[in-house]
C-alpha cells in the first residue's frame, strides 16, 4: 500500500513538472535540442509545415519540414495546450507501456515496485519532462513501438501490427523493430507461431499502406515519399563518427561492425540493425564489454 502511495506520489510530481516546465515557457528554449527529438519530430518542424500548408503551399518547400502529412494535418492545427495535453497523456501511456515490457519473457510476477520502477524511472527522466514541454512529438512513435512490443507479447498480432506500422509511418527507423516484435509472437505450437507472423505481417502491410494512402489523398500527391522517407533512407548527416556512442555501438557489438562498413551511407539506420542484429544470441562479447568499462 505504502508502495502504490509512492508511486501515485511520483507520478503527481512528474506530471506537475511538466506543466509549470509548459507554462513557465522553458520548454520554448529547447524546441530544436537535437538531445530531445529530430527535424522528423520537432515543433519548429511541425509549425514551419503546416504554416505552409494553410497558405497554399507545399509544406516541403524548404529542407525544414520532413514530416508525413497526417502528422502535419492533424497535430499542426491543433493548439499548443491541446497539444501538450496529448503528449501529456502520451507520457503517462509510455511510462504504463514501459512498466509492462519490462516484465515480459520473465516467466514470474514481480513485485509492484520492481514492475513499475521502468515506468517511473521514464517519467523522472529530464530529457522526457523536458521533450514534453518542448512539444517535441517523438514519443508518438515510441509508445507506439511498446505498444506494439506489449501486444505481440500477448498474442495479439493485429493490435502490434497496427501500433508498429503507425510508428514507422511516423518514424522510418521504427521498421528496424520488426526482428523483435516478431520474435515475441511465439506461443507454444510452430502452426500457430507461423500463423502469427503471416498474420502480423499482413495487418503491418495493410496498416501502412493505408496510412500511406490516406496520405496521398490528403497531399494530392505522392511528393511527399521522397521528401519525408527517402531523406530517411539516404540519412543525410548521420554517417558512422567519432561519437561516442558510435564507439561503444561498434567495439561491442560485431553485427554492428558489418554493418558499419557495408552501409555506412545509412548510418542511424545501420546502428539501429546492429542493435537488434546484436540480440541474436551469441552476438556480444562480454570480455570485450568489460575491457571498454574498465578502461
Amino acid at each position: 500500500m505504502i508502495v502504490s502511495w509512492l508511486s501515485c506520489l511520483v507520478v503527481l510530481g512528474a506530471v506537475a513538472v511538466r506543466v509549470l516546465l509548459f507554462v513557465w515557457g522553458v520548454g520554448l528554449h529547447f524546441t530544436d535540442d537535437p538531445l530531445l527529438g529530430g527535424p522528423l519530430s520537432s515543433a519548429s518542424a511541425l509549425a514551419e509545415g503546416s504554416h505552409l500548408w494553410h497558405r497554399g503551399l507545399s509544406p516541403y518547400a524548404t529542407s525544414i519540414c520532413k514530416l508525413p502529412p497526417l502528422a502535419i494535418l492533424t497535430l499542426g492545427s491543433t493548439p499548443r495546450a491541446t497539444r501538450f495535453t496529448l503528449l501529456l497523456a502520451i507520457d503517462l501511456a509510455a511510462a504504463a507501456l514501459l512498466s509492462a515490457v519490462a516484465v515480459i519473457g520473465r516467466g514470474f510476477r514481480p513485485a509492484y515496485l520492481s514492475r513499475s520502477l521502468a515506468g517511473l524511472a521514464y517519467l523522472c527522466a529530464p530529457w522526457a519532462a523536458l521533450a514534453t514541454a518542448a512539444l517535441d512529438f517523438s514519443k508518438l512513435p515510441h509508445c507506439a513501438v511498446l505498444a506494439a512490443f506489449v501486444c505481440a507479447s500477448t498474442r495479439r498480432s493485429t493490435l502490434a501490427a497496427a501500433s508498429l506500422a503507425l510508428a514507422t509511418y511516423l518514424s522510418p527507423d521504427s521498421i528496424w523493430l520488426l526482428p523483435p516484435t516478431i520474435a515475441l509472437l511465439r506461443p507454444s505450437s510452430r502452426g500457430a507461431a507461423g500463423g502469427g507472423v503471416a498474420l502480423f505481417f499482413a495487418g503491418f502491410a495493410c496498416w501502412l499502406s493505408a496510412l500511406v494512402a490516406l496520405s496521398i489523398h490528403a497531399f494530392g500527391s505522392a511528393q511527399f515519399l521522397h521528401v519525408v522517407y527517402g531523406s530517411w533512407a539516404s540519412a543525410d548527416g548521420l554517417g558512422v563518427n567519432v561519437g561516442l556512442w558510435w564507439y561503444l555501438t561498434v567495439e561491442v557489438f560485431t553485427p554492428m561492425v558489418v554493418v558499419a562498413r557495408l552501409n555506412p551511407q545509412c548510418g542511424g539506420s545501420g546502428c539501429s540493425s546492429g542493435v537488434v542484429l546484436s540480440t541474436l544470441p551469441g552476438s556480444t562479447h562480454p570480455a570485450r564489454a568489460r575491457q571498454l568499462a574498465t578502461s
